[in-house]
């Protein structure tokens, strides 16, 4: 098992989402996980999540992290 971590922005806040654009990380270019992730080579990429944690705000800086594993 691995584990893939990005950094990003909180960009939008509702009750059920949040969307963060997520920061380009130069170790992207060698991840094989590339292909699923699409962080983009311009430097940004829009993930939506499931709004779960009420006390976030606009601009607030979060790190996302999903663990991997073999099929």
């Amino acid at each position: 098992m691995g584990s893939i971590s990005h950094q990003g922005s909180v960009s939008s806040i509702s009750k059920d989402f949040i969307e963060v654009v997520l920061d380009h990380n130069i170790r992207c270019e060698a991840c094989g996980a590339q292909s699923s992730c699409k962080v983009s080579k311009s430097g940004e990429n829009l993930i939506k999540l499931p709004n779960n944690k009420s006390d976030l705000v606009l601009g607030d800086r979060i790190s996302i992290s999903i663990t991997t594993q073999k099929a």
